[in-house]
């Protein structure tokens, strides 16, 4: 991973013979499936805030959890043109408590992994969202975790939440305050619009993938300012050929017949023609959480 660009070099190490995990000082657990699937520190602000609204650790989250979050941002800024939108993103998708079986009386090691992934998110039954489908479960995914040097998000005083493998409570509900309804009105047209001309979430995952972005990571601008290998904002500059491209997106979706989006609608970048996009200010806030969203919008 850290040849990859996804990890500093000499910021990481693997556990011991420890069954759970006990971060040193200045030290936070990642895990390597959540990182494949588009989150890298300094985490975002938007997904920082994200974890902050649910009280969760990365680890509350599933894989296809977070590859549904990364999928979420790829579409704000490489589609819509506008930043992570916290009223999108309640209108589109839930978030629900996980079952898992009861361990063992005793066995520590089997209790660790149920402590795990106790959130999921989905996408709402009469919401509209870029078709998608992740495997039913990642087999061993709660295994592959590892030490990481903290990171804070810049502007913040810290970035993931102080490790803890308590167990999470039951998620608050998602619902829209009245100050964002218009702004969801407007941008649920707009996916809407690119779901009928074609856009899959293959596309959206692909997009990332294929800049070798972070969708998830604390980044210098948005993907709609996008400038090719030498974009600061990728993780590494060597280009992706179909290949790899299709090996990444077969381990993301466990699609193994067609690995790759549709490419109907070529995503935004630094040559989109700005006569296009228009500004819309909007803060929002709830009681638990704040985005300040400068959002661009296609018309």
């Amino acid at each position: 991973m850290a040849n990859e660009g996804l990890i500093p070099h000499g910021a990481a190490r693997l556990p011991g013979k420890e069954w759970q995990p006990q971060p040193e000082e200045g030290e936070c657990v990642l895990l390597a499936t959540h990182v494949d699937r588009g989150f890298s520190l300094p985490p975002s602000v938007f997904f920082r805030g994200f974890l902050n609204f649910f009280g969760a650790q990365l680890h509350d989250f599933t894989p296809n959890s977070i590859a549904y979050l990364a999928a979420f941002v790829s579409m704000c800024e490489g589609f819509l043109g506008c930043r992570p939108h916290w009223g999108l993103f309640k209108h589109i998708f839930t978030c629900r408590s996980q079952t898992v079986k009861k361990a063992s009386p005793g066995d520590e090691r089997t209790r660790v992994v149920q402590m795990c992934g106790g959130l999921g998110i989905q996408v709402r039954n009469k919401s509209t969202f870029p078709p998608m489908t992740f495997p039913e479960s990642v087999r061993g995914w709660q295994s592959t975790w590892f030490y990481c040097q903290v990171q804070s998000t810049p502007g913040q005083s810290s970035g993931l939440p102080p490790f803890t493998m308590d167990r999470v409570n039951k998620p608050s509900p998602l619902k829209l305050i009245p100050e964002e309804k218009a702004d969801v009105k407007m941008l649920m047209e707009r996916v809407v619009q690119l779901v009928r001309e074609g856009v899959t979430g293959m596309d959206l995952l692909e997009v990332f993938l294929r800049r070798r972005i972070q969708p998830l990571q604390f980044r210098s601008h948005c993907m709609w300012l996008y400038c090719g290998t030498e974009d600061e904002t990728r993780v590494h500059p060597e280009a992706v050929d179909d290949v790899t491209l299709e090996r990444w997106m077969v381990a993301v979706t466990g699609n193994k017949d067609n690995p790759r989006g549709a490419r109907r609608i070529p995503p935004l970048d630094h040559n989109s023609d700005p006569n296009k996009v228009r500004l819309l200010c909007s803060p929002l806030c709830s009681c638990r959480i704040h985005f300040c969203l400068s959002c661009r919008l296609v018309d």
